[in-house]
C-alpha cells in the first residue's frame, strides 16, 4: 500500500472516531450557533500532522478534537484532498468543508460514563450516569467544582467503545481570604467586621455557601442580590456579596373584637410603627400603642443602637408607659447595653427602674399602692430568623432576669420587698418533611415573681392574654405571679403566599394576692395571607378558664396588617 494511500484511510478513521482524550480546564470553547443552511464556496483547511505519519496518540487527539470541532459546528460534507505537501517538518492535509448546515448540539449525543468517585462525591452526583452535552456538562462541573472551593480541579475524559471515564484532579480547597461587599453602599463597619470573623478563613464549600445565604437571606436591611461571587488569588479567594437595601421600615396594625368584664362588646388593638436603619446603622426605633377591652392602654417607646463605634458593643433603651383605667398608672425606664458575640445572639444588661401611681391608695380600695422599683436586668436573646417572609422565625430562645427593691411609696402599711422577676419564652419552627407545605409551630412562655413577701399589690403583678399570649383571652386582662403557658399550633402553607393554622394551648395561672391558682385552654383558627403591601393575618379563638361556662360572645377575633415601607 502506497504512503498517500496510508495516510488518506488512517484520517478517514480519524474523523469519524470518537476514541479521543479531552483534558478540559478553565479555558473554555466557545459555539458559533447558525440558524439554517447556508450554501458557502468550498474552502481548504491545513492541519499539521507528524512527519512519520504514524500519528502518535498526541497528534490523533489534537486532529480529532479539531475535526469534530468542524463537524459539530455543521460541516458534514467534510472531505479529505488527495493533494498533499510537506512544510519543513509538518505534512499538510488539505479538507474541503463543503456545505454548512445548522450547528450540531452536543446535547444531541448521549453517553454512558462513569466518573472518579472523589469528583462525584464533591459534585454531589453518582459514579455512573448518563451525559448528554458533553462539552457543557464537563464546563459546568468546572465551575460547579471551583465554586466548591476548588479552582485548580481539571476534569479528564477518555473513552472506549462503551463508555466515557472521567477522572481528574481536585487540587488544593480554597480559603476565604477576605470580604468585598458590593451594592450596599456604606454598610456598618461593625457588620462586615462580624462577617469577616464568622466567615474569613475557612474552607469554602456547600456548607459555608448555605449558612452564608441563610445569614444574608434572613436580614431585616438588605436582601442578596445575586449569588455569592469568588475571586481566586493566591493564597485563596475573595468573597464577593452583592446586597440590596430593603425597605426595613415596618407597620404593624391590629383590630381586635370582643367583650370585657361586664359582657360588654369592646373594639380593641394596637398600633406598632418601627423605623429601621435610617442612619444606616441598622438601628431601630419603635412606637407601639395598645387599648384593651378593660380599658387599659400601654405605650412602649424603644430604641436600639447595636454597633456603637463599630464595635459590637451597643446600646438598648425601653420606656414603657400603662394605665388601667383610673385606678393606676406605671411607668418603666430600662437603659441597657448589649452585647452581640455574633448574628444569632445577644446579651443584655440593663437598669430598671419602675414607679406606680394608685388613684386609690389611701383607702386601697383595690388593693393598689404607689409604690418604686431599682434594680438590675439580665437577658440573654437567640434568634435564628427563616427566609420565608410569611413564618419569620425559625427559633427563639429568651431567657431574662430583674433582681429589684420593691419599696411602697405609700403613708399606709410601707413596704420594702426584694423581688426576683423572670421570663424564659422558646419558639420552633418544624417542617413535617422536606420540601414540605405542613409546619408545627411550638412555643412556650414562663413568666414568674419571687418575693420574700408573697402578697403582691394588684399594680405590681405581672399582666398577660391577649395576641402575643394567650389568644382566647383579652389584653393584659390575666393578672397573677405566676403564668407559663405553652401552644401546638398547626401550620398549612399555600406556595408561600398564605397559611392556614390552628392552634391549641394551655397554661396555669397563679395569683396569690387573691389566692386563685387554675388551668386555661385557648384554641382556635385562622390564616396569614401575603398581599402587594404586606401580610394580612385574621385569626378566632376562644380562651377557657375554669368554673365559666362557654359562650359564643366570649370569642375572641383579631384582624391585622403588616407592611413595609
Amino acid at each position: 500500500m502506497g504512503c498517500k494511500q496510508l495516510i488518506f484511510r488512517t484520517l478517514l478513521a480519524v474523523l469519524f472516531s470518537f476514541s479521543s482524550i479531552f483534558v478540559y480546564c478553565q479555558n473554555k470553547p466557545t459555539y458559533t450557533i447558525t440558524s439554517k443552511p447556508e450554501e458557502q464556496t468550498p474552502i481548504t483547511l491545513a492541519i499539521p500532522v507528524s512527519p512519520a505519519l504514524t500519528l502518535s496518540k498526541r497528534d490523533s487527539a489534537a486532529t480529532t478534537k479539531s475535526l469534530d470541532s468542524l463537524v459539530f459546528e455543521g460541516y458534514k460534507d467534510l472531505k479529505l484532498d488527495g493533494e498533499q505537501k510537506q512544510e519543513g517538518n509538518n505534512t499538510i492535509l488539505y479538507i474541503s468543508l463543503g456545505k454548512k448546515y445548522p450547528k450540531i448540539e452536543r446535547k444531541d449525543v448521549k453517553m454512558r460514563a462513569t466518573i472518579d468517585k472523589n469528583i462525584a462525591a464533591v459534585l454531589g452526583i453518582s459514579e455512573t450516569i448518563e451525559i448528554s452535552n458533553i462539552d457543557e456538562t464537563i464546563d459546568s462541573w468546572i465551575e460547579i467544582l471551583a465554586q466548591k472551593g476548588y479552582p485548580d480541579a481539571t476534569l479528564e475524559v477518555n473513552s472506549d467503545n462503551q463508555y466515557l471515564h472521567i477522572t481528574g484532579k481536585l487540587g488544593n480547597k480554597t480559603s476565604i481570604t477576605s470580604i468585598v461587599i458590593r451594592g450596599y453602599e456604606k454598610p456598618p463597619k461593625a457588620f462586615i467586621a462580624s462577617l469577616t470573623d464568622q466567615f474569613s478563613k475557612r474552607i469554602w464549600d456547600d456548607a459555608l455557601q448555605k449558612e452564608l445565604i441563610q445569614r444574608l437571606q434572613t436580614s431585616p436591611y438588605f436582601s442578596l442580590d445575586e449569588n455569592p461571587k469568588l475571586k481566586f488569588n493566591r493564597t485563596g479567594a475573595d468573597l464577593y456579596l452583592f446586597l440590596k437595601r430593603k425597605k426595613s421600615n415596618v407597620f404593624d396594625g391590629i383590630i381586635g373584637f370582643g367583650n370585657n368584664k361586664s359582657e360588654k362588646f369592646k373594639l380593641n388593638g394596637g398600633i406598632r410603627l418601627e423605623f429601621r436603619n435610617v442612619l444606616n446603622a441598622f438601628e431601630e426605633l419603635q412606637f407601639q400603642w395598645q387599648r384593651s377591652p378593660e380599658n387599659a392602654q400601654n405605650f412602649n417607646l424603644k430604641f436600639d443602637f447595636p454597633y456603637l463605634i463599630s464595635s459590637k458593643l451597643g446600646i438598648d433603651t425601653g420606656l414603657e408607659i400603662f394605665r388601667q383605667d383610673t385606678m393606676f398608672a406605671s411607668f418603666k425606664f430600662s437603659p441597657g447595653l448589649t452585647y452581640s458575640p455574633n448574628w444569632k445572639s445577644r446579651l443584655r444588661a440593663a437598669l430598671h427602674l419602675e414607679q406606680s401611681s394608685s388613684a386609690n391608695s389611701a383607702n386601697n380600695l383595690n388593693n393598689t399602692t404607689d409604690f418604686s422599683r431599682v434594680g438590675l436586668s439580665l437577658q440573654y436573646r437567640y434568634t435564628l430568623p427563616n427566609e420565608m417572609i410569611l413564618m419569620p422565625i425559625r427559633r427563639r430562645f429568651i431567657v431574662q432576669a430583674s433582681g429589684v427593691q420593691m419599696k411602697s411609696l405609700s403613708d399606709v402599711n410601707p413596704v420594702l420587698n426584694p423581688q426576683l422577676i423572670s421570663q424564659v419564652s422558646a419558639e420552633y419552627l418544624l417542617p413535617l418533611g422536606e420540601n414540605t407545605s405542613h409546619y408545627m409551630f411550638l412555643s412556650t412562655q414562663t413568666n414568674w415573681v419571687l418575693a420574700k413577701n408573697k402578697l403582691f399589690f394588684e399594680n405590681e403583678l405581672l399582666r398577660f392574654g391577649g395576641w402575643n399570649s394567650l389568644r382566647g383571652f383579652n389584653e393584659n386582662a390575666l393578672v397573677g405571679n405566676f403564668l407559663s403557658f405553652a401552644s401546638l399550633e398547626y401550620r398549612y402553607v399555600i406556595e408561600n403566599r398564605a397559611f392556614l393554622d390552628a392552634f391549641f394551648q394551655a397554661g396555669k395561672h397563679v395569683n396569690n394576692s387573691v389566692n386563685y391558682d387554675a388551668f386555661l385552654y385557648s384554641a382556635g383558627i385562622g390564616f396569614n395571607l401575603s398581599l402587594p403591601f404586606g401580610i394580612m393575618n385574621f385569626q378566632i379563638a376562644h380562651g377557657q378558664a375554669p368554673g365559666v361556662p362557654f359562650r359564643l360572645g366570649n370569642v375572641k377575633v383579631h384582624w391585622g396588617v403588616v407592611a413595609s415601607f
